[in-house]
């Protein structure tokens, strides 16, 4: 798991469904090796032995050195492109419960500590009730595994980014008696101790006695401000797949079988059942067909009543006389309309330009 570029080595067990979060400083062989060697001795610690492990191929190569060290353990490595469906549905709660204490929080961005600690209290919450899909329906795993339980009043009293001054040792001298701190989340001890991050050093604190205050601006502040020496610390929540990409979340959406297909909106107009008709629609009334633009232009002979038009004449300059070309408007006035067939209106055309020249 890969939240803002931090890398986590998660685990889960089949039937107790107890889970583990561990972040780690790369994916080296060594320090997963180490991380998963915590884990199994934390199982039999509570008198469990661990029989089989289910690993993705980014395991493949250590299996010979758990297996040497601990007798009837078999490993299982998943071929290219196969997961483990218990731990790939598990980090997805991880991922949904992380996101939802994100957005309860003030800052834009964390640093890597408390983005880290989120993700340990979304796991130790998980283990703190019981999992329907576990061998218990009333014992949590935390219990079954750790055997410790939970008290409302001493482990529910801070949630996860609220402001604090957690008291520190102190004499008679004039030093400070409380460090201002994010609360983180509960240590799971019988007294109800927390874990909070100091603004004033960056570490992770262990107290067991604190105040609690509103969230000031300037605690905003100094969280962004101690986020942005983190190197490569963006705003907002990233979630990334091994290879460093950002994983598409409606990707995943997209993929679920139940998901129903939406057709894409109609950008046209609609209408009513009553509007609708197969019949064409009429032509505007300002709209001049062909017809009776050609009849317009075309010269109309004159009655023969016998008597010879009057010709004023002209001066002969040896100018040659100026007709009036008309051939500009007609192609103008054709253009303007909304003819389909533009053959027949060529044609069209022509004949009104021979008939004018007659």
């Amino acid at each position: 798991m890969f939240i803002n570029k931090i890398t986590f080595l998660v685990t889960i067990s089949r039937h107790i469904r107890f889970g583990t979060c561990e972040a780690l400083i790369s994916q080296s062989h060594y320090n997963i090796s180490n991380a998963l060697e915590n884990v199994m001795r934390l199982y039999e610690t509570a008198g469990f032995q661990v029989k089989r492990i289910h690993m993705d191929g980014q395991f493949e190569g250590m299996q010979d050195k758990f297996t040497a060290k601990r007798q009837g353990l078999w490993i299982n490595i998943t071929s290219r492109d196969e997961h483990v469906p218990e731990a790939e549905r598990y980090i997805c709660t991880i991922k949904e419960q992380v996101r939802c204490v994100y957005n309860t929080l003030p800052f834009n961005k964390l640093p890597a500590r408390m983005t880290a600690e989120m993700a340990y209290s979304a796991v130790f919450w998980l283990n703190s009730f019981p999992n329907q899909s576990g061998i218990s329906k009333s014992i949590s795993p935390r219990r079954m595994v750790t055997g410790q339980d939970i008290s409302y009043k001493r482990h529910c009293t801070l949630a996860f980014g609220s402001y604090a001054q957690v008291h520190e040792q102190h004499n008679n001298d004039m030093a400070t008696r409380t460090t201002g701190a994010i609360a983180l989340r509960p240590t799971g001890n019988t007294q109800g101790g927390h874990y909070f991050f100091s603004l004033t050093t960056g570490r992770r604190l262990n107290r067991s006695h604190w105040t609690k205050l509103p969230m000031p601006a300037e605690v905003i502040a100094r969280v962004h401000e101690m986020a942005s020496r983190n190197i490569g610390t963006k705003e907002g929540l990233k979630f990334y797949d091994k290879t460093g990409l950002e994983e598409d979340e409606d990707k995943d959406k997209m993929d679920d079988e139940t998901a129903t297909y939406v057709e894409p909106p109609n950008h046209s107009a609609t209408f009513d059942q009553s509007e609708m008709s197969m019949e064409p629609p009429e032509p505007p009334n300002n709209i001049i067909t062909m017809n009776e633009m050609i009849q317009d232009i075309t010269p109309t002979a004159e009655p023969d009543n016998g008597a010879i038009p009057y010709e004023e004449p002209q001066p002969d300059n040896g100018e040659i006389p100026y007709e009036e070309d008309h051939t500009n408007d007609i192609a103008h006035e054709i253009n303007s309309t909304s003819n389909e067939n533009d053959a027949e209106a060529m044609a069209e055309i022509m004949t009104a330009e021979d008939n004018f020249d007659d």
